[in-house]
């Protein structure tokens, strides 16, 4: 009676030992095809990229866009020097360096917004 009890767990010992194997190697195969699919993945991006890249060459709209850009920057930096002085002119009248203010920092957010967009397209354009 011993020996089979001792038989019986010897056998479940056995299949629990092959059970954890089986389990595994297919947690190995998981991870294996996992990191094949995040390679893949990196792969199909890294070619979306030189696609991408392959495809930089300014549309019509785009130089036009760009010519109008630089004329804008030019006009907006030259207008905040202008709203710098009149700051400094008009001082003392808090209504207007209130208004100079709010007009400075809604040219300075244009003067960003356009910068951003000019070197986007500066870049495409190189």
């Amino acid at each position: 009676m011993k020996q089979v009890a001792v038989l019986l767990l010897v056998v479940t010992i056995a299949m629990t030992g092959c059970k954890s194997a089986a389990k595994r190697e297919k947690e190995k195969q998981a991870e294996t095809r996992a990191s094949a699919s995040a390679q893949n993945a990196q792969l199909e991006a890294d070619s979306a990229k030189v696609k991408n890249s392959a495809s930089k060459k300014l549309t019509f709209k785009e130089k036009r866009e760009l010519e109008t850009l630089e004329s804008d920057i030019a006009a907006a930096e030259k207008r905040q020097a202008v709203i710098v002085k009149e700051l400094n002119l008009f001082a003392t009248d808090s209504y207007k360096v209130n208004q100079l203010y709010t007009e400075q920092q809604q040219a300075a957010k244009k003067l960003e917004k356009d910068l951003e967009r000019w070197a986007e397209l500066a870049d495409k354009d190189a």
